[in-house]
């Protein structure tokens, strides 16, 4: 009996690490961003839009949309300060 007893607390016990284990792997999942689409035709725009994600910086913004420096995403956007961006402020993004 006490056997039986052990296995059922031990068995108990692997379901409940089992379950947090699964739960932790769901807390770290994180879900694409959704792609941001312009209406309008870009033609004749000095800029667009576009909303801050966690972990964007200027130097990763400058390469992803060709912009030829920080300093210009800087000028359309006075409110910034240095590399800090605000997560899912939206931000105005220099066209070439």
């Amino acid at each position: 009996m006490k056997f039986l007893r052990w296995f059922l607390v031990f068995f108990l016990l692997l379901l409940v690490l089992s379950a947090r284990s699964v739960q932790n792997q769901a807390v770290h999942f994180r879900e694409p961003a959704e792609p941001q689409r312009e209406a309008a035709s870009l033609e004749g725009r000095d800029y667009v839009y576009y909303t801050v994600q966690a972990g964007d910086s200027l130097a990763m913004l400058t390469r992803k949309f060709r912009v030829p420096s920080e300093d210009s995403i800087l000028q359309f956007n006075p409110d910034l300060k240095g590399d800090r961006l605000p997560v899912n402020e939206r931000i105005k993004i220099p066209l070439q």
